[in-house]
């Protein structure tokens, strides 16, 4: 039997969110103001950073911004934002939190085909800024904030290890025709192996790894987790996964 405790937190029920969009010429300049406020950002805030490919290959920065602390902190916050990035369309405003939840429901069945790779980033090196900065394939990249709260768990206490990385990156590709699968297959795979070099570990749900990225991702926590998994599951028939055999 597997059970769950939920902690429940009050949120809103009115807070700032929106999207700030920019022109492509702006990537580096963005990546570089997002190092520096992912690296002291408060817990209310989430901010992702998409970078999404034109018909050029060029990338068009968006910042997805919620905050959920006082509203003069977070408006405080959005005005410096707004100053140092100059984004050429801006939807950040009030809105109900629950309202922003619903923002991407859709159907049970999607229309798409999409394959996804991850890695957490320990911090957003002016290394990475380049790498990202030049990357003109098609795939979509993302940049989530993370740490916060799952910062404050040590590494060895879960089977999640990776919980001082600052930042996790995404790579990802939809398309519709099911004739293109190992185009945009690839395309994420080439993506991936150039970007690769500067993450460490990655998010079990959303990533397909070999057996040594898998065994890696773990960490010290291997071998405890593989003696739970001799004892709960020893002939692995929970395996469709990024997954522990049993010891």
């Amino acid at each position: 039997m597997t059970s769950f405790e939920y902690r429940l937190h009050p949120v809103g029920p009115q807070v700032l969110a929106g999207t700030l969009t920019y022109p492509p010429g702006r990537l580096r300049a963005v990546l570089k103001h997002y190092a520096d406020l992912a690296a002291q950002a408060p817990r209310e805030l989430a901010i992702d950073l998409a970078m999404n490919p034109d018909a050029a290959g060029d990338r068009i920065p968006y910042l997805l911004f919620c905050y959920v602390g006082a509203e003069s902190q977070g408006e405080k916050m959005l005005r410096s934002l707004r100053t140092a990035t100059g984004p050429s369309k801006d939807s950040v405003r009030l809105r109900n939190y629950v309202d922003i939840q619903k923002d991407h429901d859709g159907p049970v069945l999607s229309d798409y085909a999409e394959y996804s790779k991850t890695g957490y980033v320990p911090e957003l090196s002016p290394a990475l800024v380049d790498a990202l900065s030049r990357e003109r394939s098609q795939p979509q990249l993302a940049l989530s904030l993370v740490g916060g709260a799952i910062a404050d768990v040590p590494p060895s206490d879960t089977a999640v290890t990776h919980r001082r990385a600052q930042l996790l990156l995404e790579i990802d590709a939809e398309w519709q025709d099911l004739n293109e699968d190992d185009e945009h297959l690839a395309a994420v795979h080439a993506t991936w192996n150039r970007l690769s070099p500067f993450t460490s570990g990655f998010y079990a749900n959303l990533t397909n790894a070999d057996r040594q990225a898998v065994h890696d991702n773990y960490g010290t926590n291997r071998v405890r987790l593989m003696e739970i998994k001799k004892r709960y599951d020893p002939d692995n028939f929970f395996r469709l996964n990024a997954n522990i055999r049993p010891a």
